[in-house]
Formats: C-alpha cells, structure tokens, sequence
C-alpha cells in the first residue's frame, strides 16, 4: 500500500514540475481588497433599529402553485398513437431510474439557478386511471429530498428552501405506449416553467468561491483549529463585516438580492435571510452541523431568521444579524445588545422570546438544543479539562450542568500549533523554529530517501507526533496533505528546493 503511494506522488509530481516552488508551500494571502463589497447601485440608508432589532427580512415560504395535471389522450381502439405520445416527447428532460437520481439531478438545475427544467421516471407500469396521483407523489418525493438538510450539501438543504422563490407552475404528466392490447406507462413527467430564486445563476456562481477565500482567510481548515474556534472565527468575521440592508428592506422590499447570501458574502449587505443562509452555508462547507430557523421575534414582532450550530454535542442559537447591528449601533448608546450578545445562547435567554415557525418549532424539540449557553456548559466541565499547547492536545473537561441538568461530555480540543514571529520565536511557548532544511523530516541536517519514507508515514496515518507533523506541513497550510507529499517528491528529484 505505501509503495503504491509512493508511486502515485512520483507521478502527480512529475505531472507538476511546472509549477513554481510558491505555489505549492507558500501560506495563501488573500489581500482584505478581494473582500470588499461590490459598490451597491443604491447607498444603504440605516435607521435606528428598534428594540428587538430588524425585523421584517426573512421571507416566508415559497410561491408554490397546485400542479397541473396534463391529461393523455388515448385512442379508443388501441391503433397508432397520436404524437407525442408515440415516442418520447420530452428529450430534454433526461429519465431516471427513481426518485434519488431524479432529486439529484434537481438538485444540481436548482444550483445553478435553471428557471425551466424537467425530469422523467421509468415506470413501465400498466396504465390505470389513477396515474396522476402516483406522478404527483413522485414529484412531492423527488421536492422532499431537495430540500432536506445534508451536512454533505452546504448549497442545498435549507440554504437552498431559503434562496427560492418559487415557481409559476408544475406541470404533471405520463408518457404511454400500446402493446398487446394493453396500455402501458413508459415514463411519468415532471416539469417547473419559471422558477424563481434571489439571485440570478451569475451571483450564485460567486457564493461558493467567496465562502473559499474567506475560509482560507481565516485559516479555518487548519488541523489547529477546533470547532469552537472556527464558528467564532466565522461569527465575527460577518457581524463586523456585514451590514444591515435597511435601505432596501424600507424602501424596496420585493428587491430579491437583499435576501440572500450572495448579498452578505460579496455586496456586504444583506437582511436576515442572508445572514442566515450565509452562516448556515459556511458552517456545512467546514463540516459543521447547523440549521436555518425562521419565525417571529415576538408576539407583535415581525419576520426573521436566525441558526442553530452544533457544538460539543449540543445546539446553540445564534443572530449574526443582530450583533451586526449590536456593533453598528453601540457608539450610539441606543441599541441594547452589542457585541457578541446573541451567540451559542441556549433556549432560557432572550431567544425564548422568540416563536418559530411551526415546522422549525418541530425541528427545534428534536434537535439537541441547549436550554444553557455554550459559556455556562463551558464553565460547567470541571472534571478533565485540559488546555491545548502548541504540541499538545486538549480537552473539553465533562460535567454536569447546574442549571439545566444536561450532563455534558469530555471532548478533544486540537493543539494549538507553534506560532513563530518574525524572530523565528513562538509566541505562545517561546520555541525557537528550527533551522532544518525543507523536508528533513528526521531532522539529520539532509534530505535524503528516509524522509520520503517518513512522508509516507505520515500521510498513512502511522506517525503523529507533533513537531513531525508540524514539519511535514511543507506548505505551511496547517495540514499534512498529499500535496506536502508531492513537495517532498519535487525536492527529492531536485526539482525544488526551499
């Protein structure tokens, strides 16, 4: 199996010779100028929020029209069918074998922002009169799998209920062949004209891009990093970079872009629907658990979302939108929760004010939800805790909690990594960073066939100590990854050097 690896970064490594040494070591620096947000056609004009904040930017559900059933034609005495039934009368809406390929496929038209598209089912079913209901159950399936949450699919689930519209209509039908004296159901049909969405397929391609470079950014698939740090790093970044889109909230509700997370990521300027897509799309892209809730604020309030995101077994809510507004307003001593006021809460805070929608309301008592905050459970976990070093790892700590009663599990918490100034000393623990040369990986001074074969450990998972590993990070990436192993194998045919 080594050997076989080996192999395969020889040849990957002789496939890219080409490229300079920068492109495969050099950390990425995305310059803060690649972030800024497009210039808005028309200024954003902020008004004072009111005491539970904005309201009125989350959209409810989507336009859906009834389906429309399109009655068949069948010749009395069997004979020639008349067209379009004689044939397939829908080339352009491929046929699949069930309902996971034809949601797939829906899926990825949804995606990229397809206003018209169809899709066929293989049937080969005697035909019976109730033929329409059975279509319309397959089309209500094939929806039903769109639209639920894949922590697999950060652009679909409820990133993608939340960036649609709807649609005009849906229209339902079968195609139908005649043999020995009977009807037969060749396909069922199902197809949208006119779907619509809150942004056209053009700013949707920039979405996951940007998500890319912010991620890299921030460093957030560093091995270093542990799940609290990453949903924190994400938080921050968007409640003190994105701004409330109050000018076409009062002004132009029906403007659709404000809606979503194209606005947040790439106009800087979105409402709550965009903050929360955009969360939620970013959490599921690194990994992460996390929901999109809508209802309402209060009683009397108006529209709004905001996310539920899993950490150390427990769900935590948390309002990017309203700590963005907290931070716009606190210099203005009128808003009353600045800062980081609205993140990993639990049930018994100011969110239980709130009242979700009914289907979201469902979601909420199924889901772990903490009834604490994460800080309370934190201070909760007496018993093993343990902080991370620079080479060591750390952990959680277990416990009880006193005021809900949850017992709270020990969790690993990675090391925290060496981080070597300017001067070549660590910051954290004062190590100097030493002075081997790139891929001496059992630190001899020399680069030779043995640190190949340590490489090859490495990447097999059969070596883990962490001045090692730190070492094989040949593109300083903070992870060890095959393309450190396509490094090692460039330096070992002479092709790179440091």
């Amino acid at each position: 199996m080594l050997k076989r690896l080996f192999s395969l970064l020889i040849i990957a490594a002789l496939c890219l010779n080409a490229l300079p040494l920068s492109a495969w070591y050099e950390p990425a620096q995305f310059a803060p100028a690649q972030f800024e947000p497009a210039q808005a056609s028309t200024p954003a004009q902020p008004m004072w929020p009111t005491a539970y904040g904005p309201v009125g930017g989350e959209m409810p559900e989507p336009v859906e029209p009834e389906p429309t059933v399109v009655e068949p034609v069948l010749p009395e005495d069997g004979g020639e069918l008349p067209l379009p039934y004689a044939t397939n009368a829908y080339p352009d809406y491929p046929m699949f074998q069930n309902t996971d390929e034809a949601a797939a496929y829906m899926l990825e038209q949804m995606e990229m922002r397809n206003a018209n598209f169809g899709y066929q089912i293989i049937a080969n079913d005697p035909y019976s009169d109730s033929w329409s209901e059975t279509v319309s159950a397959l089309g209500a399936e094939v929806r039903e799998k769109v639209f639920t949450h894949n922590i697999n699919s950060p652009a679909g689930g409820d990133y993608l209920l939340k960036s649609y519209r709807g649609y005009d209509s849906c229209m339902l039908h079968m195609q139908y062949y005649y043999e020995n004296g009977n009807y037969y159901i060749s396909s069922y049909v199902v197809w949208y004209e006119n779907m619509k969405y809150y942004t056209t397929p053009e700013q949707e391609a920039q979405v996951g891009p940007a998500i890319e470079k912010l991620i890299s950014e921030l460093d957030l698939r560093s091995s270093h990093k542990s799940t609290y740090d990453k949903i924190r790093a994400v938080y921050d970044w968007m409640v003190m970079n994105i701004e409330y889109d109050f000018y076409h909230q009062e002004n132009d509700s029906d403007y659709p872009t404000q809606y979503s997370a194209y606005a947040g990521i790439v106009e800087r300027c979105c409402v709550c629907q965009g903050f929360g897509t955009l969360f939620y799309r970013i959490m599921l892209t690194l990994g992460i658990e996390c929901r999109y809730i809508s209802g309402v604020v209060s009683a009397e309030g108006g529209r709004h979302g905001w996310n539920i995101v899993e950490l150390y077994g427990q769900y935590f809510l948390c309002d990017t939108t309203w700590d963005s507004n907290g931070r716009t307003y606190a210099d203005q001593g009128g808003y009353p929760y600045p800062g980081h006021s609205w993140c990993l809460l639990g049930k018994n805070s100011r969110f239980g004010e709130r009242i979700c929608d009914e289907d979201k309301q469902v979601l909420m008592d199924t889901l772990p939800v903490s009834q604490c905050s994460y800080e309370a459970h934190d201070a909760a976990r007496t018993s093993g805790k343990l902080a991370p070093t620079c080479t060591e790892a750390g952990a959680t700590g277990s416990g009880v909690c006193p005021d809900c009663g949850v017992t709270l599990e020990n969790f690993a918490v990675p090391s925290l990594g060496h981080d070597y100034d300017e001067s070549g000393n660590c910051s954290r623990c004062g190590k100097v960073k030493p002075a081997y040369p790139l891929g001496d990986l059992d630190f001899d001074s020399d680069v030779n066939v043995r640190d190949g074969v340590v490489m090859q450990r490495v990447l097999s998972g059969l070596e883990a100590d962490a001045e090692l590993l730190e070492s094989a990070d040949l593109n300083l990436d903070g992870d060890v990854t095959v393309i450190d192993g396509v490094i090692m194998q460039r330096i070992l045919a002479g092709l790179q050097a440091e």
